[in-house]
């Protein structure tokens, strides 16, 4: 990777590539990892050693939850959406779009109404849900970009769940700059 490359790499890439990275050789890692599932960050010891080396110095803790409960879905479905794919459209509202359209199943969209109007404690569930409908049809998720979502998903603007609205049922809304956004990081 060239040194302007890395610039660009985000942390969400990096622990995105570092889950595919353990998928790929370490089969205990992700059933660890899976163990996770349901349950509260820290109630399974087990997944500490994969999650806690990346969790961002004096991290907020609902940003620490995204890093667990990314691991844990990750690990139940890893199947990474590569950025290039889909013309660059790749949030979770993407993947359910794809979903909606290989299936033909009209209960995709409840599911996604569901998700968008979740507050940040029923995700885990509702997201847990919507993987496995993923999984079984075989469609990938770009897990950089749900982290990076899941720590935004509380911002003033919503503007998390208009990407996941517009991926799903037309054009995209403008993305905030990180200082600019006036929701959480």
């Amino acid at each position: 990777m060239t040194q302007i490359a890395e610039e660009r790499t985000t942390q969400e890439d990096r622990y995105a590539a570092y889950l595919v990275d353990l998928a790929g050789k370490d089969r205990g890692a992700l059933a660890a990892l899976r163990r996770g599932l349901g349950r509260e960050p820290g109630e399974v010891a087990e997944v500490h050693p994969y999650v806690v080396p990346w969790l961002p110095k004096g991290a907020r803790r609902d940003v620490e939850d995204a890093y667990y409960l990314v691991a844990s879905l990750f690990a139940s479905h890893p199947m990474h959406w590569h950025r290039t794919e889909e013309g660059g459209r790749h949030t979770f509202g993407a993947s359910l779009e794809r979903l909606a359209r290989q299936s033909g199943s009209a209960g995709v969209e409840p599911r996604l109404i569901a998700i968008l109007n979740s507050p940040r404690e029923d995700l885990p569930n509702r997201l847990r849900q919507a993987v496995g409908l993923l999984k079984t049809h075989e469609i990938p998720v770009d897990w950089a970009r749900l982290l990076k979502d899941l720590r935004h998903w509380d911002s003033d603007q919503r503007w998390v769940q208009r990407n996941w609205a517009a991926d799903f049922w037309g054009a995209r809304a403008p993305e905030p700059t990180d200082e600019n956004d006036g929701g959480t990081e």
